[in-house]
């Protein structure tokens, strides 16, 4: 992922987002006979069936008593780790983990993170994670976890799984947030003028890559002034699905609570990546920034300082000091009253958002994301294995790199879809599935 002015350039992802169902009609209307749209539904069928007893076993095992222990109050958390079965929790974890690569979920990274959150959408405010709540011990114990960067987003204590790419639109007025950014770029301007041009490794000029695609971003702050009264319309790209797998402290837990070293799964849906910051377990309360206090104070000295100049120079000339005085206070007041006010105001779209993100983001947790995530696996593999058996079948021979172009060819022009074929897995199942001859030159 990488970031050029108000554009992300975002790898193309393997996952196939088109439903199974959608995916083979389409297909089986592009036969001419009725007779071959029969054998292409049946193969279609043996082709899901292969599949789903293939990872029968890989599923009960997921799906066993000892990894999924209902509490007093029902699924509470997904995985119970008590003393004596760790080692069988975490070889069972680290299954889970395979069944999310399988499913194409990709571990968000720490540069990723800070493209997605570096500029605002909707969310006005700084959200930072409590990571003092939030365990880092248990997620260290699996290798994959740990290679998933250079650098450990949040140090090991959540994991954010993302998939798909797609994207968010809002209108509104957003009158505080356009005066936020006029302000904001006029404080810019004066360090700019202060401290020199800073470098920003965000504006790289990227290198043109065919595994790339572009989404654009439109903020507030690219609003242009003409349309400061005008409704305007944002967009953002969204993440389609979202994991969260976390695990509390031990010190941060309840009495009342079964079992303090619970893994926790939560997963979210259509989440716009620069409000990505609502997605994370615990968070700290809002708070002023420190710009905004430096705001207050600078603003209250400056007042200060101009109402004793004033004072001082308006009882040396006998002028009326009482008219001005009070319109410096009041400009200054007014302001203060607009940082605190915009303050709140934010905190209160914080919590709607929050709110939202909960009733109408979450998808599913703890039991309902495994069984999501089982008939993902079911589905994925069922799909790469029957669009590569479709285009051998129309192009009949073909090397590898024409097998991957024209499977990427035939999801964007079929269902609209620019992914990243995996090809070679494609090629593994209809292998081991009998569906394939392969020739040697």
């Amino acid at each position: 992922m990488e970031q050029k002015r108000n554009m992300i350039r975002i790898e193309r992802e393997p996952v196939i987002l088109t439903s199974k169902p959608k995916l083979v009609k389409v297909l089986t209307t592009l036969f001419s006979t009725d007779a071959d749209r029969g054998l292409f539904k049946a193969l279609c069928a043996r082709i899901e069936a292969c599949v789903r007893a293939k990872y029968h076993d890989l599923f009960e095992e997921l799906m066993a008593r000892n990894l999924l222990r209902p509490t007093r109050r029902g699924f509470s958390r997904c995985f119970t780790v008590r003393h004596a079965e760790l080692s069988v929790v975490i070889s069972r974890f680290y299954l889970f983990l395979q069944i999310m690569t399988k499913s194409n979920f990709k571990v968000l990274k720490k540069k990723e993170w800070k493209i997605a959150t570096s500029s605002k959408y909707v969310l006005r405010l700084d959200v930072k994670l409590n990571k003092d709540r939030l365990d880092d011990k248990l997620l260290k114990k699996y290798p994959r976890v740990t290679e998933a960067g250079d650098e450990q987003l949040f140090e090991n204590r959540c994991l954010i799984y993302r998939r798909g790419i797609g994207c968010d639109t809002a209108q509104g007025y957003y009158m505080l947030a356009k005066v936020e950014e006029i302000q904001k770029s006029f404080w810019k301007m004066i360090l700019r003028l202060c401290i020199g041009e800073e470098e920003n490794f965000m504006h790289e000029e990227p290198k043109p890559d065919d595994r790339f695609m572009e989404m654009e971003r439109i903020h507030v702050g690219d609003v242009r002034i003409k349309h400061f009264f005008q409704k305007v319309e944002l967009q953002e790209p969204t993440f389609s699905q979202v994991i969260v797998i976390y695990s509390f402290a031990s010190n941060a837990i309840s009495r009342t609570r079964d079992d303090p070293r619970g893994i926790h799964i939560k997963q979210f849906k259509d989440v716009p990546m620069a409000d990505l910051e609502l997605v994370l377990p615990e968070k700290k309360s809002p708070r002023l920034s420190w710009s905004e206090w430096i705001k207050l104070i600078f603003s209250g000295v400056t007042g200060v300082v101009l109402l004793s100049n004033n004072f001082f120079f308006s009882s040396k000339r006998h002028s009326s000091f009482v008219p001005l005085a009070f319109t410096i206070l009041a400009a200054f007041v007014g302001y203060c009253f607009k940082v605190y006010f915009t303050f709140h105001i934010n905190v209160l779209e914080y919590h709607r958002l929050i709110s939202k993100s909960i009733y109408d983001k979450q998808s599913d947790s703890h039991l309902g994301t495994l069984l999501h995530l089982c008939t993902n696996v079911t589905n994925q593999e069922t799909m790469e294995t029957i669009v590569g058996y479709f285009v051998l079948l129309v192009l009949g021979t073909a090397t590898k790199q024409e097998f991957a172009l024209h499977c990427n060819y035939l999801m964007e022009r079929e269902f609209q879809e620019r992914c990243e074929f995996e090809y070679d897995d494609a090629l593994d199942k209809l292998r081991a599935f009998e569906l394939l001859d392969e020739v040697t030159q």
